[in-house]
């Protein structure tokens, strides 16, 4: 007997495109144990046949095994998101250093011209009188 359950995802397809369908076994040996088979298998070709548990526990071992792969991405990621948020604060203080270095040294040369105009005013008043 063959029952119209469609596969979520264990078994797509089947060699000849069709989609599999769940059966039950009912034999002495595997009595009611499902498996997928193909809703075309009695036209005597080739077509899918896999215990239904089997199927199930490759998808899990599959769906663990990707999802060991995105815990791995992401801790990847977070490695570098950390080494980028590290690069941008060195950046950052580097830049003020610079900019506090700017400003002083402006500052500098501000009052070293301010001297220097203020001595040449007395010289030119002291030459006046």
């Amino acid at each position: 007997m063959v029952y119209a359950i469609r596969s979520p995802r264990a078994i797509k397809t089947c060699y000849c495109g069709a989609d599999p369908v769940v059966a039950a076994s009912y034999t002495s040996k595997e009595p009611g144990r499902r498996y997928f088979t193909c809703e075309n298998a009695d036209d005597g070709d080739c077509h899918i046949w896999k215990w239904w548990d089997v199927a199930v526990m490759e998808e899990m071992s599959d769906f663990q095994r990707q999802l060991r792969e995105v815990k791995s991405q992401h801790n990847e990621s977070e490695q570098k998101l950390v080494k980028v948020e590290a690069t941008v604060s060195i950046s950052g203080i580097k830049e003020m250093f610079l900019l506090a270095v700017s400003v002083l040294l402006s500052f500098f040369i501000v009052i070293f011209m301010v001297f220097m105009l203020g001595g040449r005013a007395t010289e030119v008043e002291k030459a006046r009188v």
